[in-house]
Formats: C-alpha cells, sequence, structure tokens
C-alpha cells in the first residue's frame, strides 16, 4: 500500500552525459592550450616550471580518467579525483586565480552528484 518503488537508472542519461561530453572537450581545450605553452617555453631556451607540469600532468590523468568514464568503468572516478587535485596543486603554486581553483573542486562535486544514482551501472 505505501511502499514505493525505486528504478534503478538504465543509462547513462542526459546531465551524465552531457558532463562528460562538455568535461571531455574542456580537457581537450585547456591540454591544447598548456601543451603550446609547454612547446614554447622549451623553444625559448627555458625549463617548464613545476606548476606546468603538474597541471599537464593532472589534465592526461584527467583525460585517461574520462575515457574510463565513458567505458563505465569506476577507476575513472578515482583517477579524475587524482587529476582534479594534482592540477589543483599545480594551479595553487602557479599564478591561477583561486576562484578557478575552486571552481574545479565545485565541477568535479557536481559530477559526483551526477553519477552516484548510476553508480551501480560502472563496471569494478
Amino acid at each position: 500500500m505505501g511502499g514505493s518503488v525505486v528504478e534503478k537508472p538504465s543509462g547513462r542519461g542526459f546531465a551524465l552525459t552531457a558532463w562528460l561530453a562538455i568535461y571531455s572537450a574542456g580537457v581537450l581545450v585547456v591540454g591544447a592550450m598548456f601543451l603550446v605553452e609547454a612547446v614554447g617555453e622549451v623553444d625559448r631556451g627555458r625549463t617548464l616550471g613545476i606548476p606546468l607540469m603538474l597541471l599537464i600532468l593532472g589534465l592526461l590523468g584527467e583525460a585517461i580518467a574520462l575515457a574510463g568514464l565513458w567505458s563505465w568503468q569506476r577507476w575513472g572516478l578515482s583517477l579524475l579525483a587524482i587529476g582534479v587535485a594534482v592540477g589543483v596543486v599545480g594551479s595553487v603554486m602557479g599564478d591561477v586565480s583561486g576562484l578557478i581553483v575552486a571552481g574545479r573542486v565545485v565541477w568535479l562535486c557536481a559530477f559526483a552528484f551526477v553519477l552516484m544514482p548510476r553508480w551501480e551501472l560502472f563496471r569494478a
């Protein structure tokens, strides 16, 4: 009489798909910009600073994590959190605005919120 049935989500859904698509595009664009910056620094005969190397390493981790999340792998979320953490450390060490750092953390938390109803669909 008063029981309700909660259905298990059957697919990725619009919000999760949109988040993955936007984040994937963002990682590619920002990664390309950092790569151009890194090549420019090396061409000028300078070594790359630790903040820039950490940002590039973090974005590489995020790109691999997003590939895992697109293919329903749970390790993608862990790697994404590690990639964001490395990127945040690089941002804090460099001259990046605190608003950008906070935005990345909020973006990751929003993803976790969108992901949680579909967590059972991901493979361990």
